[in-house]
């Protein structure tokens, strides 16, 4: 599990060239370490859950899928990740979890009115401090949406060095919690 790398600072940036499935290949074990995916938002549609092929892809491949509050939540491995990088085409979202994210607790299981996919120009720094309030206490430590390129939020260092250095990587900012408050 990834735990033993979480930070409260938070990275955000943008890759150009990248999408989904391109990062998660690159850097599978990079990914592997994350206990489960949420699949935020296929092909623009912000409820995959509704989308009975998207969750075949998945029973297909064995995985076990849940849905809550219209995404799905599976136990990430080889099979996820093989999934994803074989079905998601663009216009998606993905986020990596330590644990396994509930709305127990009447918290939401993503930060409300967020998507790191539908971004048209970089991070603004309203969005950042949303993110960021809400990965700090969340067990969330990747967020992934690719449109025209691949947007990225992460408390995850390795992962964020990882992106740091393919030579198209724009690294928009880094928010620590003492900068922000």
């Amino acid at each position: 599990m990834a735990e033993e790398g979480r930070t409260s600072r938070l990275q955000i940036g943008y890759i150009p060239t990248g999408n989904i499935s391109v990062v998660l290949n690159d850097w599978r074990n990079l990914f592997l370490r994350y206990a489960f995916v949420v699949i935020a938002c296929v092909d623009s549609d912000d409820e995959p859950a509704e989308y009975r092929d998207v969750e075949e892809c998945f029973l297909k491949a064995g995985c076990v899928v849940e849905k809550l509050e219209g995404r799905f939540i599976i136990p990430n491995g080889e099979a996820t990740l093989d999934t994803i990088i074989e079905t998601f085409t663009g216009f998606d979202e993905i986020w990596f979890y330590d644990k396994k994210p509930s709305s127990e607790l009447g918290e939401p299981l993503m930060p409300q009115g967020i998507s790191v996919t539908d971004m048209t120009e970089p991070f603004h720094n309203e969005i950042v401090e949303d993110i960021r309030k809400w990965m700090s206490w969340s067990y969330c430590r990747i967020a992934l949406g690719d449109s025209v390129g691949l947007n990225y939020a992460s408390t995850d260092p390795l992962v964020s060095a990882a992106f740091e250095q393919r030579p198209d990587h724009q690294k928009l900012e880094y928010l620590a919690d003492s900068d922000a408050e």
